[in-house]
């Protein structure tokens, strides 16, 4: 084709998408990427026969979306940061259980082998404190990852 063949050319918007996409990588290669206000890309829409208001609405949909989609990652992260120390807090609890378990278990020891019971009393204490020593160690074990858990990496 000669150049008065392809100045006379219509091109479909696709076509029109395509070749200006290619341009724009084309000319990103060459040099530093261009940045616009919003008044340069309504002028250049302009110039293709889009009018400013479009233009200016798709940019405020846009920065709409995009703060939108900010605050949700905001909103997300908190709520894993409130998560992560829920989490915390109840393992410090279970290790704060298991701390008093111990003398219990070892003062109850102590007072049956004293007043002469023979070791025969001091289990039932040991046994409903360990039940629910037991039961708090199954809940946060049932609902935590493996990393969460004392023996995670």
């Amino acid at each position: 084709m000669d150049r008065d063949q392809d100045r006379k050319r219509r091109y479909s918007q696709d076509e029109m998408n395509e070749i200006l996409d290619a341009a724009a990588r084309l000319d990103d290669l060459s040099g530093e990427p261009a940045e616009l206000t919003l008044d340069e890309v309504a002028q250049i829409g302009a110039e293709l026969g889009i009018s400013p208001d479009a233009v200016r609405e798709v940019v405020t949909q846009r920065e709409a979306e995009r703060a939108a989609e900010a605050a949700e990652r905001a909103a997300a992260e908190a709520a894993i940061a409130h998560e992560e120390a829920e989490r915390a807090r109840q393992w410090r609890r279970w290790r704060a259980s298991v701390a008093r378990f111990v003398p219990m278990a070892a003062f109850f020891f102590i007072l049956d082998l004293v007043t002469g019971g023979g070791l025969t009393w001091f289990w039932w204490p040991l046994l409903g404190i360990g039940i629910a020593l037991i039961g708090q160690t199954t809940r946060l074990l049932m609902r935590a990852d493996p990393e969460e858990r004392p023996d995670g990496p």
